[in-house]
């Protein structure tokens, strides 16, 4: 986790199906805290029961997607062991704003600690798929 106060994000975004490929409407909330970052989506903001969530300990990777890939504009993939999560933002902004949020709260390390008993230890990063442009994300930590 980034270690900063609690942030929370919510709104409308399109998710497409993992078995149902269709795009549906969900209303998205994310919660990072020091000690958790979950990102769940519900039918609808009255958030009476999530319909699924996406656990950002797991997630490697979060980058936008080129319009080619899923057919439609301001499409950000979230990835995570299981699954790649395709989710569509009304604007660029706001699908920036989403990405940036969940990017900054994706684990770089395992909870364990080095031998000084005060940092993660780190292990390699990399996202899978290519960014907006096209090319393969460049960023690791090792």
């Amino acid at each position: 986790m980034s270690g900063k106060r609690p942030q929370k994000r919510e709104g409308y975004l399109e998710k497409r199906g993992g078995t149902n490929r269709a795009w549906k409407r969900r209303y998205f909330v994310v919660l990072v805290t020091p000690l958790k970052a979950q990102l769940y989506y519900f039918p609808d903001e009255k958030r009476e029961r999530p319909l699924g969530g996406i656990d950002l300990s797991e997630c490697s990777g979060c980058y936008a997607v080129p319009l080619a890939r899923h057919g439609r504009p301001n499409v950000f993939e979230v990835v995570t062991p299981d699954r790649i999560y395709a989710i569509a933002a009304d604007s660029d902004e706001i699908r920036d704003g989403w990405m940036a949020l969940i990017s900054d709260n994706v684990p770089v390390g395992d909870l364990a600690q080095t031998e000084s008993g005060n940092a993660p230890a780190l292990k390699e990063v990399r996202p899978c798929g290519r960014d907006a442009t096209g090319r393969q994300p460049s960023w690791t930590v090792g």
